[in-house]
């Protein structure tokens, strides 16, 4: 209800008497600074209002919605939905109404809490009289783009006791940001001299913002019209976001992390904190596992070398040709053809390791002894077991150690 009774006189009131350009911060660490502070946001009116959804329903002292958005962070809590005031306030909880005489910010209690007031004063969206539209209107438009959610208020006049019973437009807007939580106030064309100013009410027109329960707020000004061009932004403390990583490696014997500049011999999670980009806590796990080397002995059974390591791959190495390769030798067992000198590198589970030399020694071998032998088995000249085959090179291999180079040939 409008108490006309109270209305003593119409006040030029502008920021023309406001040197202040930055406040805060509040107990939950917002501060303010306007566009002509160093640190304050550039004025840039954004236009919706060929893009955005207007906003039906406002009168004279009520609201509207509340109005789906993507979440957005105030005062450390995510909402998606959103109340717009036609006395120039929006909150994000469902506040029917609030009217004149304003409350102070912050104020708990009373008609509504969690307020963002651009511009919270006795406004009229009514046309009582045909003849004299109301033109005034909000819009309110989701920037995808740029991770935002604006609204717009456009030739908002304020109410009068009269014919017409509004005066004056008005068109400000304000800016939700979701990359950093902040608010932007922005002023484009204010009445600065038809504010009402109620005696026994200090607060005809209130902008700031307010928590959850009214508990805190911060203010920018009471009873004072902002200038023309003019912005205000709401800065949210930032807020740390601690990060967890896991880095999963597997090693043989060792690993050296450089992260910690420490080497493990043991598997096991190692965790380290670092401090990331923006002071929050960066906890990194390392989930170590350390595979050990395979078994790299190797078995003598006169000129028969076997790798002690099972279910392995093996390379054989002629020690005396700088380790190099002998091409096919790759079973765990192996019979050189010559004398030398000969190892072997097993590989199990992606960890390699090379055996000692073995000498293997055919120096004498003709010479027979008096003693039985029997036949142990057969390889080809690539010291490959094989079954008997003519008209092809073997090598017999018998049982006390000696051996015979012998070709069958048959036509």
């Amino acid at each position: 209800m409008k108490i006309q009774l109270l209305l003593v006189s119409m006040a030029l009131i502008s920021t023309s008497a406001f040197s202040q350009t930055s406040g805060g911060p509040d107990n939950y660490g917002y501060e303010w600074h306007d566009s002509n502070d160093p640190q304050g946001p550039t004025y840039n009116w954004i236009d919706i209002t060929t893009v955005g959804t207007l906003a039906s329903g406002l009168t004279d002292d009520n609201s509207v919605g509340q109005f789906s958005m993507p979440n957005f962070v105030y005062y450390g809590q995510a909402y998606n939905q959103l109340k717009i005031g036609s006395n120039g306030w929006l909150s994000f909880d469902n506040v029917a109404n609030i009217s004149h005489c304003f409350p102070t910010i912050p104020s708990a209690g009373g008609n509504g809490d969690n307020l963002v007031s651009p511009y919270m004063s006795d406004l009229n969206f009514l046309t009582s009289y045909p003849s004299f539209p109301n033109i005034g209107e909000i819009y309110y438009h989701d920037d995808v783009t740029n991770d935002r959610f604006i609204i717009s208020y456009i030739n908002v006049p304020w109410w009068q006791a009269g014919t017409p019973d509004w005066i004056g437009s008005n068109t400000f807007q304000v800016i939700l940001s979701r990359a950093d939580s902040s608010i932007i106030f922005q002023y484009n064309d204010v009445d600065q001299t038809n504010l009402i100013d109620v005696g026994g009410c200090a607060t005809d027109l209130v902008i700031g913002i307010e928590n959850f329960d009214g508990t805190d707020g911060i203010s920018h000004s009471t009873e004072m019209v902002p200038a023309d061009n003019y912005a205000i932004r709401f800065y949210a403390p930032y807020t740390c976001s601690p990060t967890d990583s896991m880095l999963a490696m597997q090693s043989c014997t060792e690993f050296y992390w450089d992260q910690t500049a420490m080497t493990y011999t043991s598997t096991g999670a190692y965790i380290d904190t670092i401090s990331n980009v923006g002071g929050c806590d960066s906890i990194v796990t390392l989930d170590l596992t350390i595979l050990p080397l395979p078994d790299n002995n190797v078995t003598q059974n006169n000129t028969i070398l076997t790798s002690d390591e099972t279910g392995a791959n093996y390379q054989w190495l002629d020690c005396d040709n700088n380790y190099s390769i002998i091409n096919g030798a790759n079973n765990q067992s192996y019979t050189p053809m010559t004398t030398g000198n000969y190892a072997v590198e097993v590989t199990l589970n992606t960890c390699s390791d090379t055996s000692d030399c073995y000498i293997v020694d055919y120096t004498g071998i003709e010479e027979i002894s008096g003693k039985q032998k029997q036949l142990v088995k057969m390889v080809d000249f690539m010291g490959r077991e094989t079954e008997f085959k003519k008209n092809t090179p073997l090598i017999f291999i018998y049982s006390d150690g000696t051996r015979e180079r012998i070709i069958t040939i048959e036509e």
